[in-house]
């Protein structure tokens, strides 16, 4: 039975793991690029490296574990079928937790031993060695807090995605609380955590550990999930009206089921996205209308991870809930599903996006730099430096959106989806680099930086609508029966 069980949670696990080697191989790639344009490789600084770049993805792979572990199988329906088996819950609870763990401590271990080893062969001495194991440590604090919230919110949550997304979440109070400590109050070091906070953060992820093993032995039969299951029904004849109409399904109705199916990750998304522009909003209040570049970057570099999440989450979840087949039988036209999914997804991603923009070019032209319009030269390209990091990040979450999309509708694997697509914005990013660096070396007068942007971004907005209609077209001839 035991083996029985790891098989099933190994199932379970099987995308977080294939999302993690990916972004592990991202990693080493990322410091690959780096060290050859900086003309400082070696094998001993690619390990190096490629392994310090893991810690950061070691926080998104522990989000993944721990929003896997209860709410994959809720999303599939399969908890039901389980909890009516002759399996104690205390052993399929243990299945979970070491398979989880495990994974998670490897990833550690083999990053922190490949990091000691090509820094002893890079000649860094033992004070630099621990420094960096001692920025490692702040990165598992960071890993088990996201972990556990996670892990908490999954044994209740209708969606892995949506759990793990919760538990990134939970590092920004964290990195807020940092930020106020070193900044405005002079309470901790610069770099690092201290350690009552490298403290509560690990007893704030055991805790949600023990939170969501609680909760998943408690409800054994899944009785809250069907009552939530059964207002959510409620709920959706009360917005449709009848669950068929005569004349075909309002296009209001698709729109409405559509942002249901989404509602949570929009709306965490929205605020995550905003976040950042706090400050600007703060003194707005205080009648000081001051627009930071720094925070429209940040804003925009968060739309690369949310546009991807938003369209994985569209286009898997309605698969995953089995809302397929139930609008197979509905008269519903094909156009008016497209269409319904097109506003949904499309129309918030591109204001969003808009208005990082717009708010980044009235920051660059009120900031006394050199002004992003019609007069801009090749000369002077790199010296709206904001501007130009910030239109290239916005296309990638575009392109991003588009790629998570089109692969979400063509397969079953909606967490490689989002990973693929958010791999796919620094691959914009590069390419726009490198035209733009082709285009001021041509110098040729027809083409200022103005025609390139304008022509660079009609481009992108036409890769974004083929990969968004085809995955649309795609997932809505896909049968699930």
């Amino acid at each position: 039975m035991i083996k029985a069980l790891f098989w099933k949670d190994y199932r379970i696990f099987r995308d977080v793991f294939a999302g993690g080697l990916v972004l592990i191989a991202a990693s080493f790639g990322m410091a690959f690029l780096i060290l050859v344009m900086n003309g400082e490789l070696s094998w001993a600084t690619l390990l190096g490296g490629g392994a310090s770049l893991t810690r950061f993805a070691a926080i998104l792979v522990g989000a993944l574990f721990g929003g896997y572990a209860f709410a994959f199988e809720r999303e599939e329906r399969s908890d039901l079928f389980l909890a009516v088996l002759p399996i104690p819950r205390r052993k399929q609870l243990q299945t979970k937790l070491i398979l989880a763990v495990s994974a998670l401590a490897l990833y550690w271990l083999i990053s922190m031993a490949i990091l000691v080893v090509a820094l002893g062969f890079m000649g860094v001495s033992a004070e630099g060695i621990w420094l960096s194991l001692r920025s490692m440590l702040d990165f598992m604090a960071a890993t088990l807090l996201v972990f556990g919230i996670a892990w908490a919110v999954s044994a209740s949550a209708r969606s892995p995605l949506t759990a793990a997304f919760a538990g990134i979440m939970a590092l920004f109070p964290v990195c807020i609380a940092q930020a106020i400590a070193t900044g405005l109050l002079d309470l901790e070091p610069f770099y690092f955590f201290s350690a009552p906070t490298l403290a509560g953060m690990a007893l704030v992820g055991i805790g949600g550990v023990f939170l969501g093993n609680y909760h998943f032995l408690r409800n054994r039969y899944g009785s809250a999930w069907m009552g939530r299951f059964r207002s959510w029904r409620r709920g959706r004849v009360r917005a449709t009206g009848r669950p068929a109409f005569a004349n075909g399904t309002p296009l209001m109705a698709l729109v409405w089921k559509d942002f249901r199916l989404i509602k949570a990750p929009v709306l965490l998304g929205v605020v995550v996205v905003l976040l950042p522009h706090g400050w600007t909003l703060a003194g707005f209040l205080q009648g000081d209308f001051v627009v930071s570049p720094g925070a429209c970057l940040l804003s925009i570099a968060l739309c690369t991870l949310v546009f991807p999440f938003w369209a994985g989450q569209l286009m898997g979840t309605e698969r995953a809930t089995r809302a397929v087949e139930f609008l197979d039988v509905l008269p519903i036209a094909k156009g008016a599903a497209r269409t319904s999914k097109f506003l949904v997804l499309l129309f918030g991603p591109v204001v969003l996006s808009l208005l990082d923009v717009a708010l980044l070019l009235y920051a660059n032209n009120r900031g006394g730099v050199v002004p992003f319009d019609g007069q801009l030269t090749w000369a002077q390209w790199q010296e709206p430096a904001e501007v130009i990091t910030g239109m290239a990040l916005s296309n990638g979450a575009l392109v991003a959106l588009g790629v998570a999309w089109l692969l979400a509708a063509r397969g079953d694997r909606t967490l490689m989806a989002i990973v693929l697509g958010v791999l796919a914005s620094p691959v914009m990013v590069v390419v726009w680099a490198s035209l733009s660096t082709w285009s001021s070396e041509l110098g040729n007068s027809h083409l200022t930086p103005r025609n390139f942007v304008l022509i660079f971004d009609l481009a992108v907005v036409l890769v974004v609508l083929a990969f968004v209609g085809a995955g649309t077209i795609i997932g809505s001839r896909r049968k699930t029966c």
